[in-house]
C-alpha cells in the first residue's frame, strides 16, 4: 500500500513538474508555489519610417522630351519618358521581354495617339517596378513600338510613364529644378486654391478647367508633359473668333507616342489655368485625332504642353481630383 501510494504521489509530482518546471519540489512533498516575475516583452524591432516624399531627377532630352530612370526588380535601370497625357503606361516589345512577360500574355486592345490610331496593342500587367525607391505596383501597360522616337531621341526609350503610374501618389513636377517629387498620400501638400481635375469619360485621363481669350472661352485642358507644344482644337479657336483655316503659319510637332503632325500657329490674348495667367501665348491650332476618343472633338479643348508648363511647379493629385500650377519654388 505504502509503495503504491508513493508511486502515485511521484507520478503526480512529475506531472506537476513538467507543467510548472518545479522538479525539485517533488522530492520533499508539496511546497508553496513559487512566484516568478513575468518576463518582459521583447521590444519590437525598430522600423525605419519612410520619408513622406522622395525626389526623382528628371532628364531633359535634346528633343525636349522628359525622362526618368525606372528600376526593375532585378536592379536594372530603364529610361522611361514622362507623358501625363497618356492614360496608360507604354513598354516596348524589348522591355516586355526584359521584364519576363511572354509575347502571348495580356489582352488585345486598340490604342489612340495624338496623330491618330496607333493600331492594335497588347495590355499586360507589369511586374513590380520602382521610381526613386517607391514601388510602382499593379501597373497596366500597352506593348507597342516607339521606334519613331529613335531619330529625335537618338535611341528607343524603354517606355512611357502615363497617368496610371502616378495614381497611387501625389506628384509635383518641378520643371525648373529638373525633378519630380512623389508624396505619400498622407503627406500631400496643401496647394493654394487647386484647380479641379475632371475625368474624361472612361478614358482613364483627367483634364483641368482653363480659359482662353479672346472671348473668355472655357476649355478643358489635358495636362501633357509628353507634348512639347500646347494645342488648341478647332471648336476652342472658333469660339474665340479665330478661323483655323485662315491661319497661314504652320509648324510640325512630335508626340511621345506618335510621329509628326502639322498644326497652325496663332498668338492668343491670354491663357488662364490653375490660377496662372499667361499673356499672349503663342499656341498651335489643330484638330488632333486624339480629341475624338477623349470626347473633346466637338467641345473647346486644349492639350496643355510643356511650352506653357516649363519653369513652373505642376501638381497632380489624381485620387483627390486636384491640379496645381504655380511658380518655381525658391532655393
Amino acid at each position: 500500500m505504502a509503495g503504491g501510494a508513493l508511486r502515485q504521489r511521484a507520478v503526480r509530482c512529475l506531472a506537476g513538474a513538467l507543467a510548472l518546471g518545479l522538479s525539485s519540489a517533488c522530492a520533499r512533498g508539496p511546497a508553496a508555489p513559487v512566484e516568478r516575475p513575468a518576463p518582459r516583452p521583447e521590444p519590437p524591432p525598430a522600423v525605419a519610417k519612410a520619408a513622406p516624399w522622395v525626389d526623382v531627377p528628371i532628364e531633359r532630352l535634346p528633343s525636349g522630351h522628359l525622362a526618368v530612370a525606372v528600376r526593375t526588380g532585378k536592379g536594372q535601370e530603364l529610361r522611361f519618358l514622362l507623358d501625363t497625357g497618356a492614360s496608360v503606361t507604354v513598354v516596348t516589345p524589348k522591355t516586355r521581354e526584359l521584364l519576363g512577360i511572354g509575347g502571348s500574355e495580356g489582352t488585345r486592345a486598340r490604342a489612340k495617339a495624338a496623330g491618330g490610331n496607333a493600331g492594335a496593342v497588347r495590355l499586360v500587367e507589369l511586374p513590380r517596378l520602382s521610381l526613386g525607391g517607391r514601388p510602382l505596383e499593379d501597373v497596366t501597360a500597352a506593348v507597342m513600338h516607339l521606334d519613331h522616337l529613335n531619330e529625335p531621341l537618338g535611341a528607343e526609350p524603354a517606355g512611357v510613364l502615363g497617368q496610371n503610374v502616378f495614381a497611387a501618389y501625389v506628384v509635383e513636377f518641378d520643371l525648373a529644378a529638373g525633378r519630380l517629387r512623389l508624396y505619400e498620400r498622407d503627406a500631400a501638400p496643401a496647394w493654394d486654391e487647386p484647380a479641379r481635375l475632371v475625368p474624361l469619360g472612361r478614358t482613364g485621363l483627367f483634364a483641368v478647367e482653363a480659359r482662353i481669350d479672346p472671348g473668355a472661352v472655357d476649355v478643358l485642358a489635358v495636362v501633357d508633359l509628353g507634348a512639347g507644344r500646347t494645342v488648341v482644337n478647332h471648336p476652342a479657336a472658333e469660339a474665340a473668333g479665330i478661323d483655323p483655316r485662315a491661319l497661314g503659319q504652320r509648324e510640325s510637332i512630335h508626340g511621345a507616342s506618335q510621329g509628326e503632325i502639322e498644326a497652325a500657329v496663332h498668338t492668343f490674348e491670354r491663357l488662364s489655368v490653375g490660377g496662372v495667367v499667361v499673356e499672349r501665348p503663342r499656341l498651335l491650332v489643330a484638330q488632333l485625332p486624339v480629341f475624338r476618343p477623349l470626347g473633346l472633338a466637338r467641345r473647346p479643348a486644349v492639350i496643355l504642353g510643356f511650352d506653357q508648363l516649363d519653369g513652373r511647379i505642376v501638381g497632380l493629385d489624381i485620387e483627390g481630383r486636384r491640379f496645381h500650377l504655380g511658380p518655381a519654388k525658391a532655393r
